[in-house]
């Protein structure tokens, strides 16, 4: 009768720590899971911050390629130059260095 008694402590014994290491396995997986999704969204705000400052990057090009062209236009510089007081040299006082 004890020997009953212990098989059936022992069996529920087994019993008991086996489905609390199947709860800590599903607690770890789900701990697991979370962690994996937090990553992947932060992963995901890094990558639309970085396609914004792409972004940002190529208006700010684009502005600044237009701001040149404008700077080295041609009809620019003789307007200021005109305003200085510069005038265009005769051909005599043109030299050519090679």
């Amino acid at each position: 009768m004890l020997q009953k008694k212990n098989d059936k402590t022992s069996k529920n014994l087994i019993s008991i720590i086996t489905w609390s290491f199947v709860g800590v396995l599903l607690f770890a997986e789900l701990i697991v899971c979370v962690w994996s999704r937090v990553q992947c969204t932060q992963i995901k705000y890094a990558i639309f911050k970085i396609e914004r400052e792409y972004k940002n990057s190529i208006r700010l090009q684009e502005k600044l390629k237009i701001r040149l062209a404008q700077l080295s236009s041609p009809k620019r510089i003789m307007r200021l130059s005109k305003e200085i007081g510069l005038i265009t040299p005769n051909p005599k006082q043109i030299y050519i260095l090679k």
